[in-house]
């Protein structure tokens, strides 16, 4: 892998940045935190505008047939932001699942006006220990009259108080279905749900909805093939937004030893405080580099999977380190609300956690290794 990034590349990542640096401020997004929604409608317009939503869809449902390599590298820059959106669930993972495993029909229906901002999709598939890699499923998809009725819960639904639908999967005759489900439906009951990232999740309640035989995402036969790799790749597009929220806090980090004067210097001339700096420096850029690993072999239709658990289990036992390294450094005003440190910390948190435990996913790499 040629880790330099291509000139459009790189101008892909500078526009990113100079937007949302723009438009997301960190007030704006401590302020959507509080907000029902999850995010701005105005922001989520102008990346449609840009071209994000659709950017990764054939030309055929309004993308613009980019490669996946370019999504981590937007994920990057809005970890960098910390800017809340639905992008992930929507875009990774909503529209992914129907690019996967959707007919030519639903294809033209959803992606389109995904691409455009129009709609926003969620994926509703975990339950229980809410484990990221765990298909098997307690919600019951019962035949009734050429369609479904659905019961069950799933728990940390992504945006689904903003979504327009909702994929959730259910099982059928003890074989997994993903259904096309409408949140407004009778007997559907969102709870929102407390996020340490402060980002929107919801419990989703099902009790006897009703749904039709259209609403089934494409071959049945298709899901448990497709589910797990829509999953894999939407976590190795995690691991690049955690690795942009971790520039950021070393960002933070180096400009604040430069400011901050104590006994006559800066901070930043001490050798203790040198060497976190330094490890925050190191664990970054191996992140990076695993991630873009993981990224660069999807893209390219190589195998993947060793490549991704080792990009997740080193963010997820260095991301954690990183932020607490920084705090270390800053001292008491690294938890001022005013101070971005915080937000960025509770983030890398709850997206680190997100991906599972490392003990899990070693397990997992372990296995691909015997193979």
């Amino acid at each position: 892998m040629d880790i330099q990034l291509t000139e459009p590349q790189q101008m892909l990542k500078r526009t990113a940045r100079a937007l949302l640096q723009k438009e997301c401020p960190v007030d704006k997004v401590r302020a959507l935190e509080s907000d029902p929604s999850g995010y701005d409608p105005s922001l989520w317009r102008l990346m449609a505008g840009q071209g994000w939503l659709g950017w990764a869809f054939p030309a055929e449902y309004g993308g613009a047939g980019g490669d996946f390599f370019d999504l981590a590298l937007l994920m990057e820059e809005m970890g960098y932001a910390a800017a809340p959106s639905p992008f992930l669930a929507s875009v990774a993972m909503g529209g992914m699942a129907v690019l996967g495993m959707g007919s030519h029909e639903q294809k033209s229906s959803l992606l389109p006006r995904v691409a455009s901002g129009e709609l926003v999709l969620s994926l509703a598939y975990l339950e229980g220990e809410c484990r990221p890699d765990h298909f098997t499923t307690q919600t019951i998809a019962e035949n009734d009259d050429g369609g479904f009725v659905l019961n069950g819960q799933k728990l940390l639904v992504p945006f689904a108080t903003s979504a327009h639908k909702i994929l959730c999967l259910a099982s059928a005759d003890g074989k997994p279905l993903l259904l096309i489900l409408d949140p407004h439906s009778p007997g559907v009951t969102l709870r929102p749900m407390a996020s340490d990232s402060g980002e929107s999740l919801c419990e989703l309640n099902l009790h006897n909805v009703q749904v039709g035989v259209d609403s089934v995402l494409g071959q049945p036969e298709s899901h448990s093939n497709v589910l797990p790799g829509v999953i894999a790749k939407a976590a190795a597009l995690r691991c690049a937004q955690i690795v942009g929220a971790c520039e950021r806090v070393l960002d933070i980090t180096v400009d604040y030893v430069k400011r901050r004067v104590q006994f006559g210097r800066p901070i930043g001339a001490f050798q203790s405080v040198q060497h976190h700096v330094a490890d925050i420096y190191r664990d970054l850029h191996m992140c990076r580099l695993l991630s873009y690993q993981a990224c660069w072999n999807i893209s390219e239709g190589l195998p993947f999977d060793a490549p991704l658990f080792q990009a997740q289990i080193k963010v997820m036992r260095a991301a954690p380190t990183i932020t607490r390294l920084a705090h270390q450094v800053v001292g008491g005003v690294g938890y001022y609300k005013e101070f971005p440190l915080e937000l960025l910390t509770r983030r890398v948190t709850a997206w680190a956690a997100s991906l599972g435990t490392p003990d899990t996913i070693a397990r997992r790499l372990a296995d691909a290794l015997w193979v």
